[in-house]
Formats: C-alpha cells, structure tokens, sequence
C-alpha cells in the first residue's frame, strides 16, 4: 500500500518537472495541446506508483536481509548466492568476469586492431547510442594504481572511436597524500578521435563522494555522475548538466554483472555490461558495453561513460573508496 502523502509528494514532484522541461511534457503530452490532463495524468500517476512499489519492494528486501544477518554468528557462514552480489568486498574467490579476462588477455593482445572510424561519420563519439569501454594496458591492469590506466572506446563492430589516457600515477599520489579522509583528483584526458577534441574526466573520491565529472574541451562540466546508496545493488547517479536532469545506472540483482540504465523516471532505457562478449576478442572483467535504446544527448552518453568508467575502478578497487558502498558491494 503507498503512503498516500509519499504519493501526493512525488506527483507534485511531477507536475513542476513536467512544466519545467518540455522534452519530458513531449513524453506525456499525447494529443500535442501543451497540457497533461485525462488519460494522459493517470498514465503519469501510473508510472510514479509502478515505481514507488518497486522501492518499497527492494526495502522490504533489504530489511529482510539485513535482519538475517544479524542473526548470523560469523558473517562468512552467509551465503550471498541468491543475491548473486558479484562485487561483495567479502567474496575472496576471482569473479567469473575476471576469469574470463585471464583466459582472453594472451588473445587479445594478438588481435588486429581495427580501423577507427572516420570523422566524418558522426560529430562525437558521444553521438552513438552503443559504446564498448574496454582497458588496455595488456598485464599492467592486474597491478591497478600502480600504473596509468589506459581504456580504447569503441563502437559495437569495433571501430575505435577515441581513447583514454589517466594523467596521474595514482599508487604515487596516495603515497603523499597527507588526508586520512580524501584522496587526491584522479584526471583522465579523452581524445575523441571522431571530433578530434580532447574532454577531461576528473575522478574525485573521499570517505563520503565517489564521483566523475566530465568537462568539454573548454574545459566546462557538462555532465558527471556519482556513487548513490542503494540496497543491496550498485546504483550511479548521472546528470546532464546543461539539461538539468539526471539518469540511473543501476546493477540488476539477479544479473551481477549487467547495469541497466533508467530515465530522468527510473524506466529502463539500456543496459551496461560488465565482461561482454559482443565481440570475440573483446572480452574480459575490464570491458563495459553501453547499449541505450532511446534517443538521449551527448551530454548523458559522457556522462554514462564517465558511470562505466566509475564502475570499472570500483570493482577494481573493490569500492574502498566509495566510504559506504559496503551496503551494496
């Protein structure tokens, strides 16, 4: 049963959004008046319900769990198997992902590289709807910080569209940084070999931020994406600073190592896989393949590859630096 004045509060929430962005009247606004009324109104209502049951649910859910466990007498007695938590930090054994990528490294190395795209093909790489974000580097990836990490975008046939260079040595950072309670900016330089422009992405991470901001080649943000405390799954926020709204990325409970992306309403519009094999020689725990099904603006595809980029440092550094990611691995 939802809470009548929850109820009341999130279609407010609503109506403001609604008459505040007209791309989100456009999704509701059927008969093309320029107002949400009649069936139109209860199509809202419906969608705000379906998602406040959803919540409730994954509450319900967590509570239960979270009582369990406290009736656990040793916390490594607890089987984790039905919530298939594929980044639980308490999990010593290789996840499947990271198998896979030990088996296909020697393989990959080997592959031809394919031809990157033309420019005159699109504006921006942040114009295509599916990119594959993958981590190079050959066996420099299994010593994390200690080495520049190095990632290749690509489109799904393979064509290399930009690149990704971290700036700072980040072992060598943490060595002199004198805060117990924040790390020093980690940036990334994108060569975006489609427009052929540099962006920056700019990693910030203490005990409560966990975030990436994305800046255009004049150096303004325009789109960044965060950690977000949720039970049980992983979920980033992504927001599209210029159209002032944010989207989701969240992790699917029984599919540990696929995210699916919501919309400014939380409805799914893609998914973000972890270790997909699309593309023979692309394959391996450090790969994220973006696939969004709607229409969304550049600004949001930085910003979910800013997320896939977050999540791929997160698992690699098992969330240590999300402060309360123990919540959701």
């Amino acid at each position: 049963m939802i809470d009548p004045d929850r109820l009341r509060h999130e279609l407010t929430r609503m109506k403001e959004l609604i008459a505040s962005d007209p791309e989100v009247l456009a999704q509701f606004d059927k008969d093309g008046n320029g107002v949400i009324d009649g069936a139109e109104w209860e199509e809202v209502r419906k969608l705000v319900i379906r998602r406040l049951e959803r919540e409730d649910f994954e509450r319900q859910l967590a509570e239960k769990v979270l009582e369990e466990e406290a009736n656990e007498t040793e916390i490594q007695a607890r089987d984790f198997s039905n919530l298939e938590l594929a980044f639980d930090p308490r999990r010593s054994d290789a996840s499947q992902a990271d198998e896979i990528f030990e088996r296909e490294i020697a393989r990959r190395r080997h592959s031809q590289t394919p031809q990157r795209v033309r420019v005159s093909e699109h504006g921006t790489l942040a114009d295509c709807r599916e990119l594959v974000l993958e981590q190079t580097g050959g066996i420099k990836q299994v010593f994390g910080g200690m080495f520049r990490r190095e990632y290749s975008i690509r489109r799904r046939d393979g064509q290399e569209v930009g690149r990704i260079h971290q700036k700072q040595n980040e072992m060598l950072q943490d060595m002199t940084n004198l805060s117990l309670f924040r790390h020093q900016n980690v940036t990334f330089l994108i060569d975006d070999e489609v427009a052929d422009e540099r962006f920056e992405m700019s990693r910030s991470a203490s005990i409560g931020d966990n975030s990436i901001a994305v800046m255009n080649p004049n150096k303004r943000m325009i789109a960044d994406t965060s950690w977000t405390l949720s039970f049980l799954r992983r979920k980033y926020e992504v927001r599209a600073v210029r159209e002032g709204v944010s989207y989701y990325v969240r992790r699917l409970l029984l599919r540990p190592f696929t995210f699916e992306i919501l919309d400014p309403f939380e409805e799914p519009i893609g998914t973000m896989s972890r270790g997909w094999s699309g593309i023979g020689f692309l394959t391996g725990g450090n790969l994220f393949h973006i696939d969004v099904q709607e229409d969304v603006s550049p600004d949001v595809m930085w910003g979910l590859l800013a997320a896939a980029l977050l999540a791929d440092l997160d698992s690699e550094n098992g969330s240590r630096k999300a402060g309360l990611d123990f919540l959701n691995g």
